[in-house]
């Protein structure tokens, strides 16, 4: 759908590249319109541009400003809601709270059941994550393919849903790295790289006192940045030594990285994964 620059909002999410006066674009497809882009497309007298008919709020551009006219609930909104419980929870965390785990699996569990006949939708989350969320977007985006991956993969419907729990609480530790560290947006120093290197760790601990989760799911939060060639960290083990869980975790959240704008790095298309 082509819209004036004028009645863009935080949230649109581009279909085509944006271009200047050069060969490389200003915006990239598939990004999610935040501010600054919007105070871009200005700079540059961009007038109008592409933009999916669907937002990252879920409503469809028709309906933006008649509640009355939303349609049902799809995927989409359901994973959108449960982002914004994450990030309350993560944030609690970030305070000091242990993780409550019958509450997370209430509100993951659902979405992951849903989630794992949604083949279109698994793959196409990394269109609703701004910036400025990544971080809570990704816990939930890497849940909700961790757990597709394992189904695909004829795993029990007990172990993909404890294999998507994995994918969410994967980056947990990350509540225990500096806000300065994760509010970020420039290059990060040797010291904060080294500090956020230490999250697996801090998750590992965060989950080990936790009965309802099975030692894979610990593991896979230790481990998921570890490498088949023993290139990873935190501890530079082998494929051999890592748990089936983190292999499959590590995978969702490398796509899921790769897929979406972050603070310190530019996002790939799918196809170039």
């Amino acid at each position: 759908m082509k819209v004036k620059r004028q009645a863009l909002e935080a949230g649109d999410v581009l279909i085509e590249d944006i271009y200047g006066k050069t060969q490389r674009p200003i915006i990239c497809k598939d990004t999610v319109l935040e501010k600054q882009h919007l105070d871009i497309l200005e700079a540059f007298f961009i007038d109008e541009v592409m933009i999916d008919s669907k937002q990252v709020d879920g409503e469809e551009m028709s309906r933006r400003n008649n509640p009355e006219q939303r349609p049902r609930s799809s995927f989409v909104e359901d994973y959108l809601r449960v982002v914004g419980r994450f990030k309350e929870s993560f944030k609690n965390w970030q305070s000091g709270e242990k993780i409550n785990i019958h509450e997370l699996r209430g509100l993951l569990i659902p979405l992951l059941e849903e989630g794992v006949g949604q083949r279109a939708e698994i793959f196409s989350l990394h269109y609703y994550v701004p910036q400025s969320d990544y971080l809570y977007h990704h816990a939930v985006s890497t849940a909700a393919l961790a757990a597709f991956l394992a189904k695909e993969m004829s795993y029990s419907k007990g172990d993909w849903l404890q294999i998507g729990l994995a994918g969410a609480l994967c980056d947990c530790g990350m509540a225990r790295v500096s806000l300065s560290f994760l509010g970020n947006k420039g290059k990060l120093s040797a010291r904060e790289k080294e500090e956020i290197r230490q999250h697996p760790i801090y998750s590992y601990q965060m989950l080990k006192l936790i009965p309802a989760l099975q030692e894979g799911v610990r593991l896979a939060a230790s481990q998921h940045h570890e490498r088949e060639d023993g290139s990873g960290y935190p501890l530079g083990i082998r494929g051999e030594q890592m748990h089936p869980f983190s292999k499959i975790v590590a995978v969702a959240d490398s796509f899921n990285a790769m897929t979406c704008e972050r603070p310190h790095r530019v996002k790939l298309s799918p196809f170039q994964t």
